[in-house]
């Protein structure tokens, strides 16, 4: 059976949480040519996913595709077209491997073990952004022996936290965040709830006054570490918002 493929393109970027319908969707599909779209879709996601992503991320998708895949929809479909099943499956499986994250306590250990260096190389590698730094880069900004820098290195690439690779048409090595040490930065060094504290300042000093309660939930959201601080937050915002009037009235 075949068909006008679906147009896909719009759900390259949803978020996991977004997906079920999408999935059950294109579980339910019954064109050739529309299957292979959506068999594409979820493969370039996982791709992007394992990329860029922090492994809760890889793993909520591995998630819903699992869900999924193993409803009594997905058996039914597993029973009429095994084939097609088994595609969507191996790409689960595929980001389900990817997800699984790195033992917290041999991440402890390494980061510890290599506490002169390694704190530094992950801050560097996320201001630098998806496309990393140069190998030389870091030697030069450490300020350490070729190989005590690839010592780190290794270390740090085992337990997943950085990656090396080159760029197509370069010679140079490349050193990226691993899922692990995008972790590191989502969880204990730039988390969520302090981007978002930031952005509500920021909108402050341009007079934008977000509802207290607003502020509240959205950083509870973003697992501010307790109330308290969510409070002193929203304090801050005022602050600023209010100097930010006063000012405008004086000028």
């Amino acid at each position: 059976m075949d068909g006008e493929a679906p147009n896909v393109s719009r759900f390259h970027y949803l978020d996991s949480s977004e997906m079920h319908p999408i999935v059950e969707e294109a579980l339910a599909e019954k064109g050739d040519r529309a299957r292979e779209a959506w068999i594409a879709l979820f493969r370039n996601r996982a791709l992007q996913l394992i990329r860029k992503g922090s492994s809760l991320a890889i793993a909520a998708e591995a998630a819903v595709l699992n869900r999924h895949l193993f409803s009594p929809a997905g058996r039914a479909i597993q029973q009429e077209n095994p084939v097609y099943h088994a595609r969507i499956a191996t790409i689960a499986d595929m980001l389900t491997q990817a997800g699984q994250r790195t033992d917290a306590a041999f991440l402890g250990a390494v980061m510890s073990s290599h506490k002169a260096y390694a704190k530094r190389i992950v801050e560097a590698l996320a201001e630098a952004g998806e496309h990393g730094l140069p190998r030389r880069d870091l030697l030069t900004m450490l300020d350490i022996q070729e190989s005590h820098l690839s010592h780190v290195l290794r270390a740090l690439e085992k337990a997943d936290v950085i990656a090396r690779h080159r760029r197509p048409g370069f010679k140079e090595v490349r050193v990226v965040l691993g899922s692990a040490g995008r972790d590191l930065i989502e969880e204990k060094i730039l988390p969520e709830w302090f981007t978002r504290m930031e952005q509500f300042i920021a909108d402050a000093t341009q007079g934008t006054v977000p509802e207290a309660h607003t502020v509240t939930e959205s950083l509870e959201q973003a697992n501010v570490p307790s109330r308290l601080m969510a409070s002193r937050i929203n304090n801050l915002v005022a602050v600023v918002a209010d100097a930010k009037a006063v000012v405008g009235t004086r000028s």
